[in-house]
């Protein structure tokens, strides 16, 4: 018989949340901390069109964590706390499942689809902890990013507060070291900042586009070095983030 698997569709709020390991954990996930040698990756399987809205279904693959041990799966929203959202176990190839395949009890797998709606620039997180927190890995994935490609260089923007109050600026292709000029402009306000590009010839800043008497508007971003430059806009206020 064809089994679709435990499908968790990820677009509430679930009904456990964390609890006692608290700010370490929260910490940890937003280091991406994994335990040693351990690796947790969301693989887009399908994107299916749903009364208007894309969802986006997910495996999840886990290594160098114990095949067959419990473990809880748990998901991070934008705006809320983490979530515990189901038991889950590793298959023999890594594949993170709601129940492993006993076949001596007549026990059939059943794999974790992780079906998401997303706005753009949004990523959607997820870990694995064993029981008594010893063991952790995660994992994030964006289905929509918001992101320009120009002269080998690019630059992309992921939203860490609603309604993107706050982006995570990340760019990458620079020389390494290289002199930026970065640019920003939001409504009437604007700024201009001289920085390097790290030794891996990336740059990650955190800004914060609201513009005061505005509840909405659009920011850009251009980053100019003597090897490239790239540019890109994205919405921000009172009806900026949309499911897409």
């Amino acid at each position: 018989m064809f089994r679709l698997g435990f499908t968790l569709f990820v677009a509430t709020i679930f009904s456990s949340a964390l609890s006692g390991q608290g700010k370490q954990f929260t910490d940890d996930w937003a280091k991406g901390a994994n335990s040693p040698g351990s690796t947790l990756t969301l693989k887009e399987t399908s994107r299916d069109v749903v009364e208007g809205k894309t969802v986006v279904s997910y495996r999840l693959f886990a290594s160098g964590l114990p095949k067959g041990q419990h473990f809880t799966l748990w998901m991070w929203t934008l705006g809320s706390e983490p979530q515990a959202v189901a038991d889950a176990f590793i298959n023999p190839d890594g594949l993170v499942v709601n129940r492993v395949a006993d076949v001596t009890h007549n026990v059939s797998e059943d794999p974790i689809n992780l079906r998401m709606l997303a706005g753009r620039g949004e990523r959607k997180r997820v870990a694995l902890t064993s029981d008594d927190w010893t063991l952790q890995a995660f994992a994030g994935a964006i289905p929509f990013p918001i992101e320009k490609s120009a002269n080998g260089c690019s630059l992309s923007v992921e939203i860490s507060a609603p309604d993107y109050a706050g982006v995570i600026l990340r760019g990458s292709g620079f020389q390494p070291r290289e002199s930026l000029t970065v640019e920003t402009a939001s409504g009437p306000e604007s700024g201009k900042q001289q920085t390097t590009a790290t030794p891996a010839g990336t740059y990650t800043a955190v800004i914060f586009p609201k513009v005061k008497g505005q509840k909405s508007g659009k920011t850009s971003v251009t980053i100019t070095s003597p090897s490239c430059n790239v540019a890109l806009q994205f919405p921000w206020g009172d009806g900026s983030y949309k499911i897409q």
